[in-house]
């Protein structure tokens, strides 16, 4: 494939390989959406959104005032970067806390 010509946020024409335009689309569709690596990573990262936006009080009844949408989005962001820097270093400690965590919600 050739080079394509884009214009970028910047103003200017850019001319990228078909491959490299589309690493840098994935990219950024990848910043924009959050995805779960299993059903473990999204127990952990809602339970801890929920506990950093309540302040780790008992939640509002529903009808409620409630953070903006892009509080709640950027702490999910923030919480998932994190969690996935610890789970790399510290994988038997986010399993460990993986456990606790579904055998809190289940009963």
């Amino acid at each position: 494939m050739g080079n394509l010509s884009i214009w970028n946020m910047g103003g200017g024409a850019s001319h990228l390989a078909a491959e490299d335009l589309t690493a840098e689309l994935r990219s950024r569709i990848e910043k924009l959406i959050i995805t779960y690596q299993d059903r473990r990573e999204m127990l952990i990262l809602n339970s801890a959104r929920d506990v950093v936006l309540t302040e780790a009080r008992i939640p509002q009844a529903l009808g409620g005032t409630r953070p903006p949408t892009t509080e709640f989005f950027r702490t999910l962001r923030n919480l998932q970067y994190g969690y996935r820097a610890l789970e790399s270093l510290h994988p038997a400690e986010v399993r460990r806390l993986a456990i606790v965590l579904a055998s809190i919600t289940v009963s």
